[in-house]
């Protein structure tokens, strides 16, 4: 009896940074894609000193933002960065300690993600249980523009400030939420502005673009048994597949090994019995 395989990591191709806002064009996010809506009476906009400006300071009922659908759907696993520079030039939420004047939303295509509220002295995110209240925060001056990278892999999301962590949390599902305007059904949603009647702020927003987060494949191992062969990786690699195909060609159809892994605490193991067809095998994520 044969046993015929090989084995190889699938690692989907990975695409570039992409530019979703430029401000050295001269124009405002709503010239580049975005969709820019302001109710219930017009936002004070301009771009200025290379920044697009907005300012909801004249009425705390304002709501303004720039907002759009990721051109390229934005998976958690293996994950996406959202970059952008960022100035909160002011900011006022009277006395809710829940509200932002300044605020940045992320939904992946699952519409999993993070809102973060910002104030001139810290960045906090929105929480999802109880719904829209302050959840955890890090002291930061948002006064001074600020490279910003919001990073959302798996049920994590991260932001860095000028490459350093600076808050790490779960995502957040903050799809029960009903309203006039719900954007929180939308998935791959990105948004940047005053979304609440209770604040108001100024903010100038710099280039904003994504990028994906390349990881590292797992270091697979093989060992034979009695009953064929065991192929297993680190336990910890938890979004990674193992499939089959009977073929490698381009149009080859490949499935699932049937049986999922088990994991002894430090390996996933998938037991292939042997077979008398050739086999092919690939991780993927």
């Amino acid at each position: 009896m044969k046993f015929s395989f090989a084995l190889g990591l699938f690692v989907p191709l990975l695409a570039s940074a992409q530019v979703l806002y430029d401000p050295s064009a001269g124009t405002l996010p709503n010239a580049q894609n975005w969709s820019y809506v302001s109710l219930p009476i017009a936002a004070s906009l301009s771009v200025t000193e290379g920044a697009a400006q907005l300012n909801t300071q004249a009425l705390s009922g304002i709501l303004a933002g720039f907002s759009r659908v990721s051109p390229t759907p934005l998976v958690r696993s293996p994950g996406f960065s959202l970059h952008f520079d960022l100035k909160v030039l002011a900011e006022d939420h009277g006395s809710r300690v829940d509200r932002a004047g300044v605020s940045v939303t992320v939904l992946s295509a699952d519409k999993k993600g993070i809102e973060l509220g910002f104030w001139t002295d810290r960045i906090w995110a929105q929480s999802d249980s109880p719904m829209f209240t302050h959840a955890e925060e890090a002291l930061w001056n948002t006064g001074v523009t600020t490279a910003y990278e919001l990073r959302l892999v798996g049920d994590t999301y991260t932001l860095l400030a000028n490459g350093a962590s600076l808050l790490t949390g779960v995502v957040r599902d903050y799809t029960s939420f009903v309203g006039t305007i719900d954007p929180y059904e939308t998935p791959d949603f990105l948004f940047f502005g005053d979304n609440t009647t209770s604040a108001r702020g100024t903010f100038a927003l710099g280039t904003v673009k994504l990028v994906p987060v390349t990881t590292p494949p797992p270091t697979v191992s093989i060992r034979s048994t009695e009953e064929g062969l065991v192929i297993s990786w680190p336990a910890s690699e938890v979004v990674w597949t193992l499939e089959s195909s009977s073929s490698l060609a381009a149009e080859a159809a490949w499935q699932p090994v049937t049986g999922s892994a088990v994991s002894n605490g430090v390996r996933q193991e998938v037991a292939i019995p042997v077979t008398e067809s050739h086999q092919f095998f690939r991780l993927r994520p």
